[in-house]
């Protein structure tokens, strides 16, 4: 059951649980679509090599595409471009099923992230990489998986001299080769632009005609001539086909184009927020708070919660009226301590953060994954000014301070009494 969406402050602490509730659509694969033709390679030496230096110029990019690993091996990839410690890839890690998004420029600076047994062999999965001034970001059947690692696309790697799909370019120096995997792709493209999770996710389904403005390249593997897969976007950066490589007739999953659902907290951002019973994290020595959150515009210094008084207190906001993400606890009065995870946020889009005190000392997560930490080691118990408890309001109570209310949306708001890992 969904329950109505509370806008205003002073709702009972016992209806907000319930509010907050996911109410979750699936991402089981659904019936599939229509056969396409995709890229066969048997993993004994077969991938798509497309032209050198054709993506140098891209600062930034979004490289996506249909996958299916028949077998895994030594970091087999979906795809590669550039070389050894210069390059972008993804593909699994050695001899296991976490999903791999590296970044190396080649200046000894590395980047990257697993998204932990995402995988299941012989099984369709839409993967969609991006690289920017944003950050690095995974989404995997349109929804963000991770991310973090460098700012910076292709035009910041030293070497783009190899391209190519199925194979790891990378050559080093121990006992054991590179290996190709058994696997099939489809409808691979390369984009100018960094996409968001929308974008990825309104063409999922569909088959490109190769005219989509910010579209670079579109190898979709429907016309393949004398070795060549066709690239069908604006460039024409025709691949070759490799070993054994072939196409073949599939059916991939139809997945659904909007994302899970839930009944979340809208706040309007002029006086609607949501006030907790005071008092009643007083005792906890360590403690998570966390939730879904999606801001719609970057106010000045617009909390996701602060609990607590002016100079003495916990909040997690982002910082000035930037997507920066800042995390301070006031303990004792007056002695901050404080940790930011800068041009993490984005406008418009959901992401988790969770903000952990304790004996452990301070952590901030956003989507699963560790942002900032500080060694402070306090929590609530160590908050002797209970004046407010909010989500989406600032408990500085002085109009010189000059916080604004949270605009936006929140979902599954959870306090716990023990620092989560």
């Amino acid at each position: 059951m969904i329950l109505p969406v509370p806008k205003h402050r002073g709702v009972p602490w016992l209806a907000v649980l319930l509010v907050l509730m996911w109410a979750i659509r699936g991402y089981a694969q659904n019936a599939a679509s229509t056969p396409r033709r995709v890229l066969d390679l048997d993993g004994k030496g077969s991938y798509v090599e497309l032209p050198p230096n054709i993506f140098g110029k891209l600062s930034e990019a979004t490289v996506e595409g249909w996958v299916k690993w028949d077998s895994t091996g030594y970091f087999p990839r979906f795809w590669n471009f550039g070389g050894t410690q210069a390059s972008q890839e993804v593909g699994l890690v050695e001899d296991g099923t976490d999903l791999l998004f590296g970044f190396s420029r080649g200046s000894g600076e590395l980047g990257g992230f697993r998204v932990l047994n995402s995988i299941r062999l012989g099984e369709w999965y839409h993967v969609a990489a991006v690289s920017g001034k944003g950050g690095m970001k995974l989404y995997l059947n349109g929804s963000l998986a991770a991310l973090g690692g460098l700012t910076g696309s292709f035009d910041t790697i030293t070497s783009n001299v190899r391209n190519c799909i199925g194979l790891n370019t990378w050559k080093d120096g121990g006992g054991r080769r590179n290996q190709e995997a058994k696997m099939q792709v489809a409808e691979f493209r390369v984009w100018s632009v960094a996409r968001t999770e929308g974008e990825i996710r309104s063409a999922l389904n569909r088959s490109l005609t190769g005219s989509e403005p910010g579209l670079f390249g579109l190898w979709n593997f429907e016309n393949v001539e004398n070795g060549l897969a066709k690239d069908s976007g604006p460039n024409r950066f025709h691949g070759q086909m490799k070993g054994n490589a072939r196409t073949a007739t599939a059916q991939l999953p139809v997945l659904p184009e909007s994302g899970p659902t839930m009944s979340a907290l809208e706040l309007d951002g002029h006086g609607s927020y949501l006030e907790l019973p005071p008092n009643i994290f007083t005792n906890l020595t360590q403690a998570t708070v966390e939730g879904w959150v999606k801001w719609s515009r970057f106010g000045h210094y617009s909390r996701f919660f602060d609990f607590g008084a002016r100079g003495n207190g916990m909040a997690v906001n982002n910082q000035d009226s930037v997507a920066n993400l800042t995390f301070h606890l006031y303990a004792p009065a007056n002695a901050m301590h404080f940790v930011r995870a800068r041009g993490i946020l984005r406008t418009n889009e959901w992401c988790h953060v969770a903000a952990v005190t304790g004996p452990q000392g301070m952590k901030l997560y956003v989507n699963g994954r560790l942002a900032a930490a500080d060694g402070f080691s306090g929590s609530f118990a160590a908050i002797t000014k209970r004046e407010g408890s909010f989500f989406g309001h600032s408990a500085w109570s002085l109009p010189t301070d000059a916080d604004e209310d949270f605009q936006g949306q929140m979902g599954e708001l959870r306090v716990w009494g023990v620092a989560r890992t």
